[in-house]
């Protein structure tokens, strides 16, 4: 099911709801992009900019709680994570994976990867 998130027609109905999207790294960088750029549609809350360009580690996670739209103003996002990958800090061959790319260019340095807060 496809609907508008700055469009309010479903929010009477609906009371709490849960999605998870699965998706590449470049494609979450457009919608991070179309977001941040959409000032009239989407207040975003806890979100770094400088972070929106920046294509997500594989497994990054980033989470949105997307709050009540209210009449006559734009859709309230709050981001809980962005682009984290603190989970893989848990596997010792994972990390030393990620550092030695990281050396190598391949990948942002882990320390800047893990959310900090974004």
């Amino acid at each position: 099911m496809v609907y508008d998130l700055s469009d309010g027609e479903r929010d009477d109905a609906v009371v709490e709801e849960n999605v998870l999207v699965l998706t590449h790294g470049g494609w979450l960088k457009i919608l991070l992009v179309h977001l941040s750029s959409n000032p009239e549609r989407f207040t975003l809350s806890n979100f770094d900019h400088s972070k929106r360009l920046i294509i997500s580690g594989n497994t990054g996670v980033t989470r949105i709680q997307l709050e009540p739209l209210l009449p006559n103003s734009p859709r309230s996002l709050v981001f809980l994570s962005l682009h984290d990958v603190s989970h893989l800090l848990k596997s010792p061959e994972l990390k030393k994976s990620i550092e030695r790319r990281a050396a190598d260019d391949q990948v942002p340095p882990l320390h800047t990867m893990v959310n900090d807060g974004v």
